[in-house]
Formats: structure tokens, C-alpha cells, sequence
């Protein structure tokens, strides 16, 4: 699952308080699962949540969300262009800690498509990329 750490990459990037405290990002997947069919290869997708916690962040939370709305633009656009999706793709729960940090918990609706070659390697699929109105791989 590549796309974890493709998020803790663009956090650390947004956020630098979280390169010198890295204790204070966790990112985790849960709620995974593996969508297969009996297409005639072995590729298969993974679909989960991508649990993001911020531990004891003094920050403005809106860098936060502003990095995660511009991950997703670039390597989940689906669940954003999609109406049905993008109220459930990026939501949040915040436990204040007192007046000047709170804990985080972000969770990303997230998928990944994995194709099986036929040398028995696997490639991940690239999300497609918007230029105008065309999208390319």
C-alpha cells in the first residue's frame, strides 16, 4: 500500500514541526479489504481507510486539510469528483486536549489497483492526471 506513505510524505512536507517530532504522526490503514475477480489475470485492488492521527498538534488544523485536499486532487480524484463520495472521503474527529493542542484522528477513503504481470511482478496503477479536460495515466 503505497499511498500511506505517499500522505505521511505530504503532511512531513506541509507541517515541518512534524519531521523533527515524528512521534506526533501515526498513519495506519484499517477497515482494508481486497476486491479480486476471476478476470484473466491476478491483478487485484486494495480498497481501505487510511487512518491519519496527529498527536498534540499546536498548528493551524487548516495546513492540515489543505495538504490532504491537494494529496487526494493528485492521487485520489475519484472520491472527489464523485457527489456520492466526496462527503465520506477525507473526514475527521478532533479531541481537544486543552487551549492550545488537540489529537487529531483523519480518515481518507483510499484505493489502490495493483495489476499482476505476467513474470509474476506487480505494478501499482498510477491515479490519472488532469490537464484541462483530458486525463492521462
Amino acid at each position: 500500500m503505497d499511498k500511506a506513505n505517499s500522505v505521511r510524505a505530504a503532511l512531513n512536507e506541509a507541517l515541518p514541526d512534524l519531521v523533527t517530532n515524528p512521534e506526533k504522526l501515526k498513519v495506519f490503514a484499517d477497515t482494508g479489504k481486497i476486491v479480486a475477480s476471476m478476470a484473466a489475470t491476478d491483478s487485484f485492488d486494495y480498497q481501505y481507510t487510511l487512518n491519519v492521527i496527529l498527536l498534540d498538534f499546536t498548528g493551524d488544523p487548516d495546513y492540515v486539510f489543505l495538504a490532504l485536499v491537494k494529496w487526494m486532487r493528485a492521487n485520489q480524484p475519484d472520491m472527489l469528483l464523485n457527489v456520492d463520495r466526496r462527503d465520506t472521503a477525507l473526514t475527521y474527529e478532533a479531541d481537544f486536549n486543552d487551549d492550545t493542542s488537540v489529537d487529531l484522528s483523519i480518515k481518507l477513503t483510499l484505493t489502490e489497483s495493483v495489476v499482476a504481470n505476467a513474470d509474476g511482478t506487480v505494478t501499482h496503477v498510477k491515479e490519472p492526471v488532469c490537464d484541462g479536460d483530458v486525463w492521462t495515466n
